[in-house]
């Protein structure tokens, strides 16, 4: 008697056992690309919420950079003989100049206030919105006169105060 397989007609019950084999690794290959699927939909959102978030970082970075530059013309519009900056001027000369920027489909939006007990010291913030990621960073900007008798910006310091993302 052969136990192998010797051709003819397949027996009831070898049919159905190959069947359910089939359907498995069907089910199976099924599974493991769903997987690699969801896998990869992970990582690309991923990168893109990486993307958005680095499009708004240098946003706010380019509107606190645009505010920089108000500042300076600003100050070198002052009068020698002006002894001390009215930081106060300053802010609403910039709020009414440069109230925003716009960077391609980004918006910053740029907020100035002055700082309690620093008459030469304005506080700009620049709040970033792109493609479902938010910026916002502030730069307080301290004013001093030059040796040379000109206003000048003498300092600045940068701060992140938020960051997120959102997946559409």
């Amino acid at each position: 008697m052969c136990l192998g397989y010797a051709g003819g007609a397949a027996r009831p019950g070898e049919v159905g056992a190959g069947l359910l084999y089939l359907f498995f690794i069907i089910a199976a290959l099924a599974t493991l690309a769903a997987t690699a699927t969801v896998m990869g939909n992970y990582a690309w959102s991923s990168v893109r919420g990486q993307a958005r978030a680095e499009q708004a970082l240098y946003s706010a970075e380019s509107g606190i950079e645009a505010a920089l530059v108000g500042i300076g013309e600003w100050l070198r519009n002052r009068p020698v003989s002006e002894n001390r900056v009215e930081a106060a001027a300053l802010a609403s000369h910039l709020a009414a100049r440069l109230p925003g920027v716009s960077l391609g489909d980004g918006r910053v939006r740029l907020t100035y206030r002055t700082v309690s007990g620093q008459p030469c010291a304005l506080d700009v913030i620049a709040a970033a919105e792109c493609d479902g990621g938010r910026f916002v960073m502030m730069a307080r900007v301290g004013m001093a006169k030059a040796a040379s008798g000109l206003w000048q910006i003498s300092q600045v310091e940068r701060t992140s105060l938020l960051s997120s993302t959102r997946v559409p």
